[in-house]
């Protein structure tokens, strides 16, 4: 037994021997030559092998090249898609018996990997489709390998833009054993300061380099987005992706951010997820069948998103409950904790960051206490100008229509064009800001227009119309009730307080703004007992008054009874009426 198991040893040193002298005696020079004519195979391009390879017996049998370049299509300049430190390939041991050199797997250390876009369209990356390997694989297959990529840098140059991108510390393992079997591409890297990791599967990838179609899956994870990805993809080197797409994100400005397009501070624009049917080519993004969710708001419909600079996003969508509230949330922060209400500024710097045009629907709208029912609306971005398009939004027994527009910049602009009809005061007002509460019916015309850097310029330089309406309701009388008293053309009692609200048959006012001042054309109030007439200014930044007028006892004759002439000053919030005199 001690016999056998010594020739058994003995054998096995013969073997080892015999191996390694095998081995020894490989011509390194070939060795190195048949390794870059198998990458020059692959890929259709120039390799170049400097210096000589190490070649390891165990474990196991492997050859290591230093300074390895793959060089760039033969009518682009400067464009070497790849270069390495060292190349270890693990060498197959079977075909190696019989002369021939095949690599099963590779081991890249430190690649640089250039993707070079030049100034004539061309790409250093569209391989040749009949290179050797290709050619070949049309009557059978060809052995390929698994790769590894440890430590690697990713450059992207765009020479027609100037644009550049970088990826650091890229580990990549890519398998894919022969040209007719499915690629797999699994591996991480760091990207503008974010750690990405990635999981490529192509099923049919040598179909896919031949201009035909292959089914394919993706993963794509990093603090700023996940996306997953389920289709096909054809139309090499430039693919186009049809599939099932799911896209998350914890902040979509954050991930705005990320991409090279910032939108600013705030606590909007947050949690936000896509899902639906994806189509990506030639840079843009279709989604249809598309569920949307962002800050708490759910709709569905379609969008498409160009990857153009600034990126443009058009689309539709529907929401059952679309909840606006956050969006001001930010506006309404600055106005309390601004010591001056009117040095609070508009945050339009975000403006020229991207473009969009999206058509919008919903049941209901909310906006603080302010409620709205079934609304149709547009929504444009485009050259730093927002505009909002209210076809008709059902508001409070009443409808809202109009449009609103600002336009970003050093000096913000903004216009609008609105009109309300027939709405209940008493549930719009306190809403709104009004103070104190009115009641009744209500409708206003408004076309106004301003420019200015804060709150303070754009009433300074507020220029436009407003028709306004009341019917039916109460509204406060600024002292004119108790002048009606005083004058004994009203028998009701006045309110002991100016700004109380009184009843009131109707109210109407015609309003036109200039440098700061609001100036009253022509006011009317109606009651059951009088009706005063008056016209003035107010002051918009103070709300100062200046106004006079006349009032009559319900029913007078305009020609003959005798009117009680009378002035309003002080403020809006502390109106000081006085009668003047009597005149015919």
């Amino acid at each position: 037994m001690k016999r056998v198991a010594v020739s058994i040893a003995l054998v096995a040193v013969a073997v080892i021997a015999l191996f390694s002298l095998f081995v020894a005696l490989l011509p390194r020079d070939a060795v190195k030559e048949e390794i870059g004519q198998q990458i020059a195979g692959w890929t259709g391009r120039d390799v170049s092998l400097l210096g000589e390879p190490q070649i390891d017996i165990f474990p196991p049998l492997s050859v290591t090249l230093n300074d390895l370049k793959v060089s760039g299509p033969p009518d682009m300049e400067d464009a070497d898609i790849i270069s390495m430190d060292r190349l270890t390939g693990t060498i197959r041991l079977a075909p190696l018996m019989i002369g021939r050199v095949e690599v099963d797997s590779f081991v890249i250390e430190r690649p640089v990997i250039r993707l070079i876009r030049d100034g004539e369209g061309r790409r250093n990356w569209a391989f040749d489709a009949g290179a050797a390997a290709l050619q070949l694989a049309f009557a059978g297959d060809v052995p390929l390998g698994i790769f590894h990529l440890n430590g690697g840098t990713i450059l992207f140059e765009d020479r027609v833009s100037g644009e550049s991108e970088r990826f650091d510390s890229v580990n990549l393992k890519v398998e894919w054993t022969s040209v007719r079997t499915p690629l797999t591409i699994e591996g991480s890297g760091i990207w503008r300061g974010e750690q990405v990791s990635l999981r490529l599967d192509a099923e049919a990838p040598f179909e896919f380099l031949s201009d035909a179609v292959t089914p394919v899956t993706a993963r794509v994870e990093s603090a700023p987005v996940s996306v997953v990805f389920a289709g096909e993809a054809e139309d090499y080197p430039l693919p186009k992706l049809n599939g099932s797409l799911k896209l998350s994100t914890s902040s979509l400005r954050r991930l705005a951010s990320w991409l090279g397009n910032p939108i600013g501070s705030g606590s909007t624009l947050g949690q936000a997820s896509l899902f639906g049917n994806a189509e990506f080519d030639g840079g843009v993004l279709s989604v249809s069948n598309a569920e949307l969710t962002l800050d708490g708001n759910s709709a569905s419909g379609a969008l498409k998103i160009t990857a153009s600079a600034p990126p443009d996003v058009t689309g539709t969508l529907a929401f059952d409950s679309l909840d606006l509230s956050p969006y001001f949330a930010g506006l309404y922060a600055s106005l309390e904790d601004s010591e001056d209400w009117r040095r609070v500024a508009l945050p339009t710097e975000w403006f020229r960051e991207f473009s969009a045009d999206i058509r919008l629907s919903a049941d209901s709208v909310k906006l603080g206490s302010l409620s709205a029912g079934s609304t149709a609306a547009t929504a444009s971005l485009k050259d730093a100008r927002l505009e909002i398009g209210v076809a008709r939004a059902a508001l409070e027994g009443g409808a809202l229509s109009g449009d609103l527009a600002v336009t970003g910049g050093d000096m913000p602009a903004a216009e609008a064009q609105l009109r309300v009809s027939d709405v209940d005061l008493e549930t719009v007002g306190p809403a709104i800001g009004l103070v104190p509460t009115i009641s009744g019916t209500g409708s206003a015309i408004l076309d106004i227009a301003s420019a200015g850097s804060d709150l303070g310029s754009l009433l300074d330089g507020l220029n436009g119309t407003a028709r306004l309406e009341v019917r039916q309701g109460e509204v406060p009388s600024f002292g004119i009730a108790a002048l009606a008293a005083e004058a004994g053309v009203s028998t009701s009692a006045a309110p002991m307080e100016h700004l109380s609200p009184v009843p009131t048959e109707m109210v109407s006012a015609g309003l036109s703004f200039s440098r700061g001042v609001a100036v009253l054309e022509r006011g009317r109030l109606t009651t059951s007992s009088y009706v005063a007439d008056a016209q003035g200014w107010i002051g918009l930044r103070d709300g100062t008054l200046g106004l006079n007028g006349t009032l009559k006892a319900a029913g007078a004759d305009p020609e003959s009874d005798a009117a009680t002439a009378f002035a309003v000053e002080g403020t809006l919030d502390d109106p000081q009426p006085r009668q003047l005199l009597l005149a015919n």
